[in-house]
This record gives structure tokens, C-alpha cells and sequence, in this order.
């Protein structure tokens, strides 16, 4: 089964990168950006896996929003603080660039299980 993704709030480039890695492997990756919508505003009910900065409140607020789906951290940067915080408010994982095919399958095989577990 292929999944429905959602990028949110994460930077043009970083972004890019990412849907390319995705595309294999997605039937549909949208972006958003912060500047678009409030996480609250957006009908999130076809993603299965949403990919978002190292935020806490974005990832806390999305894990309301959406309980079922994965909730991805991505940064170029990988801070050991930043991936801890956003793990304990909510995410599923986390990722640092840059992105290859390998690293995408796991990451998506796994929180496809992640979520069957859950259900």
C-alpha cells in the first residue's frame, strides 16, 4: 500500500529534497508551510504520515489533531535536544538530511507498522 503524506512547515529546500525521496514510495506528498495554514485549519484526514520541523508545538499540536498518523521530525541539523523534545511530544521518529531511498522504506515500513500496532 502506498501512503498519503503531508509536509508541514518545512523550508523549500529541505522540502524538495524530501518529496524526492518520497515519491517512490507516496501515491501523494503535499507541502504545506507555515505561512500557508495553522496546523488547526487543515484537513489532515487522508495523511497517514505527516512530516514537520523540530517543534513542539507544531508536533504536539498535529498529534491532536491527527492521533492515528506518524508524525515525522526532519532538520538538516541533527540537535540530539531538538529530536529528544519533539520524540516526547508526540512524534513517531525523526530524520536528517540528506534523505536516500533505504532510509525512506525503513522509515516508512516501520511507521506503517508503528500505526497498525496502535490501531
Amino acid at each position: 500500500m502506498r501512503v498519503q503524506a503531508v509536509l508541514f512547515g518545512i523550508s523549500d529546500d529541505l522540502g524538495a529534497d524530501l518529496v524526492r525521496s518520497l515519491l517512490p514510495f507516496c501515491s501523494d506528498v503535499q507541502s504545506l508551510t507555515d505561512a500557508q495554514a495553522a496546523p488547526e485549519s487543515l484537513d489532515l484526514s487522508f495523511a497517514q504520515i505527516i512530516f514537520c520541523k523540530p517543534d513542539i508545538n507544531v508536533v504536539k499540536t498535529l498529534r491532536t489533531l491527527k492521533p492515528e498518523a506518524s508524525i515525522i521530525v526532519v532538520s538538516r541539523h541533527p540537535e540530539v535536544s531538538g529530536w529528544l523534545d519533539s520524540i516526547e511530544a508526540g512524534a513517531t521518529d525523526y530524520c536528517a538530511a540528506p534523505f536516500d531511498s533505504v532510509q525512506m522504506k525503513w522509515m516508512l515500513d516501520s511507521s506503517r507498522c508503528s500505526a497498525q500496532i496502535a490501531a
